[in-house]
């Protein structure tokens, strides 16, 4: 979990975050919906990548 939070830390821009957004989806399945949630933030808003940061972290 800790090299997802990096990659997603380290990428900020718009295009990029669509691209999380994408590979997310399918990541997310095995996991819970709460982190899909969050993920969501983060391609709708920049600042969300530090709040799925800190879930990722935790």
């Amino acid at each position: 979990m800790a090299e997802i939070s990096m990659t997603i830390l380290s990428i900020r821009h718009t295009d990029y975050l669509f691209w999380i957004n994408r590979w997310a989806v399918g990541w997310a399945d095995q996991l819970t919906e709460s982190i899909h949630c969050t993920l969501s933030a983060v391609s709708v808003k920049g600042v969300g990548v530090q709040i799925a940061r800190l879930k990722f972290s935790s």
